[in-house]
């Protein structure tokens, strides 16, 4: 089944933070009177469809599609927290029929928060929007950051995707997704285990601090990159 997109006005954005805090206070919230009410959105013409996505990589995929033809008519597609919040509603609308306030999470998954990349990264959908967007010439490069579910961005993500440096540099995901991505797109057992241990993508993360205090990194070359890391990667350079 799809639906027209559409786009929250400022009387449809009060609703949305409001169903949001209706929730967290364990409140029942039809979500679908908000994203269908005329009062309340801008239709924006482009149909879109349920979130059956196997992966964010797909979802970011889609979104850049989707979202496409807007770029001439919205100044920021990326930002604008009008088609975000109706897309966050709208999503989990079907995504959590029964939405409480603890399936929900935090606020600035469904509801964009722009101060800043660690905020905005929240967001369920307009993150990997704005991560596929970003490479889109060479989409294959964020398997890394978008290997999770739709509801489920997965660890890698939680332990690189908030850094803004990692997320803008081809070279530094292309490396990554080199070393921590099986041939199944999905992340290799061991990669993003959370604390100090050899090769993962955390000690991956920290290296390239190290390397910022002589390289530029974020215009290095991938190749130039896999060439400088210690031996204490090398476990994770088969394809696994």
């Amino acid at each position: 089944m799809t639906d027209i997109l559409c786009r929250l006005n400022d009387v449809g954005q009060e609703h949305a933070a409001q169903a949001m805090r209706n929730l967290h206070r364990g409140t029942t919230v039809d979500l679908a009177e908000i994203v269908h009410a005329d009062d309340f959105t801008e239709p924006l013409g482009a149909a879109i469809g349920p979130p059956e996505f196997s992966s964010r990589y797909e979802l970011g995929l889609y979104l850049v599609e989707l979202l496409d033809p807007l770029r001439n008519t919205i100044r920021d597609v990326a930002t604008d927290a009008g088609v975000w919040n109706w897309i966050g509603l709208y999503w989990m609308h079907q995504l959590l029929p029964q939405a409480n306030s603890e399936s929900v999470g935090s606020t600035g998954r469904w509801l964009l928060d722009n101060d800043g990349w660690r905020a905005f990264s929240r967001h369920l959908f307009a993150a990997p929007y704005a991560i596929m967007n970003q490479h889109r010439d060479r989409p294959e490069i964020t398997r890394v950051l978008l290997a999770g579910t739709v509801v489920q961005p997965g660890s890698a993500y939680e332990v690189a995707g908030r850094q803004q440096k990692i997320v803008r540099s081809p070279g530094v995901l292309e490396a990554m997704t080199a070393l921590y991505v099986t041939p199944t797109n999905s992340i290799k057992p061991g990669a993003a285990t959370r604390g100090d241990h050899p090769g993962t993508i955390t000690r991956f993360r920290r290296y390239l601090d190290q390397l910022e205090r002589t390289y530029d990194v974020q215009t290095m070359e991938a190749i130039d990159l896999l060439e400088m890391l210690p031996s204490e990667f090398d476990r994770f350079r088969s394809p696994g």
